[in-house]
């Protein structure tokens, strides 16, 4: 179950990353929220580096309520994590 959580924590960031018009989408939906601070780059573990996994999902954490509402702006977006894994 915890795997799950972070495929798609990975397959989300991979999402956004993976195109520049993604990026935008998502900084489109992150703009709806004020109170998020914008500064902090989305990451992606690497599996040589212990501590990448963790840099991963600290930075999801900080954007999860624009992954939860990017699928309202990019009808393609699929695999946001649902906050019952």
């Amino acid at each position: 179950m915890l795997d799950d959580a972070w495929d798609q924590i990975r397959n989300s960031i991979k999402y956004v990353r993976g195109l520049e018009s993604r990026m935008v989408k998502f900084k489109q939906c992150l703009e709806r929220f004020n109170d998020i601070d914008a500064s902090c780059e989305l990451c992606l573990d690497v599996p040589t580096r212990w501590n990448s996994t963790y840099l991963m999902i600290k930075s999801a954490l900080k954007y999860q309520r624009v992954f939860g509402s990017l699928h309202l702006v990019d009808e393609s977006y699929k695999y946001f994590p649902s906050e019952e894994k």
